[in-house]
């Protein structure tokens, strides 16, 4: 299975989308942590550590998930951004990491795990 044993943060704070989200990872095999709905939640998984690459929504609320990203970095943790909206009100240095519109397509879900997941294990 493509992502078997991946483990995968889900931060999302729309409940239909998330539960989508954990049964689409499930069905791939991968190991879902979360999904949560807000920032504190995800610090504490993302301090927790073995997480192999986090999904995240851009926007909980009314705040933003860019307060994540140096933890993120700081633990190597590769991840894909979903966002209802234009892909370039995103910040310049998010651009490197996929992007997936909602409503999104688990054929662009799992490839967008696989390319942050499989180049990272592929690295030296």
């Amino acid at each position: 299975m493509p992502l078997s044993g991946c483990r995968i943060l889900v931060v999302e704070d729309e409940a239909l989308i998330a539960l989508d989200l954990e049964h689409t990872l499930r069905e791939l095999h991968a190991v879902v942590i979360g999904p949560v709905d807000n920032i504190a939640d995800a610090r504490r998984f993302i301090a927790a550590g073995r997480i192999d690459c986090a999904v995240l929504d851009v926007q909980l609320g009314a705040d933003s998930i860019k307060v994540l990203i140096p933890e993120l970095d700081a633990r190597d943790i590769p991840r894909v951004f979903m966002t209802a909206f234009s892909q370039t009100d995103l910040p310049t240095t998010w651009k490197a990491w996929p992007v997936i519109l909602k409503p999104m397509a688990t054929g662009d879900l799992l490839r967008a795990i696989e390319q942050v997941v499989v180049s990272r294990a592929r690295e030296p």
